[in-house]
């Protein structure tokens, strides 16, 4: 199991077959809703890379906006 592996695994996901593919699965409460519900997202390995890539390029840039505007 390889590093990417590893780190999906430790965020919850569990690793399930998809027409050959590895797709990386875990449920996730919905947002909005009152009632509880989850429901189960899967992605591969290259989208999740993508998004946890991008959530921190725009934490940054938030964080870096918050920082530099003037008060």
């Amino acid at each position: 199991m390889d590093q990417l592996e590893k780190h999906f695994l430790s965020e919850g996901y569990k690793i399930e077959m998809h027409n050959g593919e590895k797709y990386f699965c875990r449920r996730q409460e919905q947002l909005g809703s009152r009632l509880g519900s989850q429901q189960k997202q899967c992605a591969t390995a290259q989208q999740l890379m993508f998004t946890e890539k991008d959530s921190q390029r725009q934490t940054q840039h938030a964080q870096h906006n918050q920082t530099s505007s003037p008060k």
